[in-house]
């Protein structure tokens, strides 16, 4: 069965809704409800030559004036002013701002203990957080042993500072982390600077 609308050789008319949304429909059928005929009676080419010179925008008339009163309540809204439509300021990197010497501890699992902080260093890696950001931030750290001074702490006991110098990349920045932790509580102080 061939589709009524697609017949070349049928008579139609020319409808509109309250939208002023047209359609080509085929004469046999009854026009649905919400719809009017306008138009032409005759062929599909001509009912569609009516359709296209007379149905200029598709949007339904609804969305039309929705869309015109928006627009006039919009252009009668007082502009806002500069200050409220500058976008905030850049924050600086992290590295940037963590390069003023800042409260940190070393995180170590399973246990907090100044042995288990020497496991990690042995192994070139420890965990720096920097606790006063929001959040905290904890870095994985490469321990530079060079660099570093393990030598004035006591991890057996406990007791001493010591000093850690250890290289990381933060959001592609390539950084330097030093860190001052007494083996005690395993806190200190730490900065951040680019490498």
């Amino acid at each position: 069965m061939t589709n009524p609308f697609d017949d070349e050789n049928g008579e139609f008319i020319v409808l509109v809704n309250d939208e002023g949304q047209y359609s080509l429909w085929p004469t046999f059928r009854d026009v649905p409800d919400g719809w009017s005929t306008v138009g032409p009676r005759g062929a599909r080419a001509l009912c569609l030559e009516y359709i296209e010179s007379n149905w200029r925008d598709m949007r339904p008339r609804s969305l039309v004036e929705q869309m015109e009163a928006d627009a006039a309540r919009l252009s009668s809204e007082p502009a806002l002013s500069q200050t409220e439509t500058d976008p905030e300021p850049p924050q600086p990197h992290l590295v940037d701002r963590l390069a003023t010497p800042s409260p940190v501890t070393v995180t170590v699992r399973p246990a907090a203990t100044a042995a288990g902080l020497q496991k990690c260093i042995e192994r070139g890696y420890v965990h720096i957080r920097f606790t006063d950001t929001r959040g905290g931030t904890e870095l994985g750290v490469a321990v530079d042993r060079d660099r570093s001074d393990l030598a004035s702490g006591d991890f057996s006991l406990g007791k001493g500072t010591i000093r850690i110098v250890g290289t990381l990349t933060l959001d592609l920045v390539p950084a330097v982390c030093i860190a001052e932790v007494e083996l005690s509580t395993l806190q200190g102080i730490g900065t951040l600077t680019r490498q």
